[in-house]
């Protein structure tokens, strides 16, 4: 559970790390499937146990880059990701005018029910 004010918001900003990483040794508290409770149960109803943190570990929680590093591979995917979409949309127009022209030739030769004959 990270508080939402109390900090002041700079890059690395000590107060949301900290509150963190007493998550993952089993302090503070912890949200699990929607519900608010002490981190150390939340670690235990997940099937976790808490990190024993070893020399210079508990400093590099609250360094902040780890969360820029983050940020930044979601980023890449998401870039990835859109990439690919927009090669399939750029590639489609080609393929979608040639079977579209086929689809309505072929609906052209054959009368709908509900579609009035051309001469009436």
């Amino acid at each position: 559970m990270i508080p939402e004010k109390g900090s002041v918001g700079a890059s690395g900003d000590l107060a949301p790390l900290a509150h963190l990483a007493l998550s993952l040794i089993g302090e503070g508290e912890a949200f699990f499937q929607c519900e608010r409770m002490e981190s150390r149960e939340a670690l235990r109803r997940a099937g976790l146990k808490p990190v024993e943190l070893q020399a210079k570990e508990g400093l590099a929680l609250l360094n902040g880059t780890q969360a820029m590093h983050a940020v930044g591979g979601l980023a890449l995917l998401r870039a990835k990701r859109l990439s690919r979409v927009a090669d399939v949309a750029g590639g489609e127009p080609r393929g979608a005018k040639r079977y579209s022209c086929r689809f309505r030739s072929a609906l052209a030769r054959r009368p709908a029910p509900s579609r009035p004959e051309r001469g009436s």
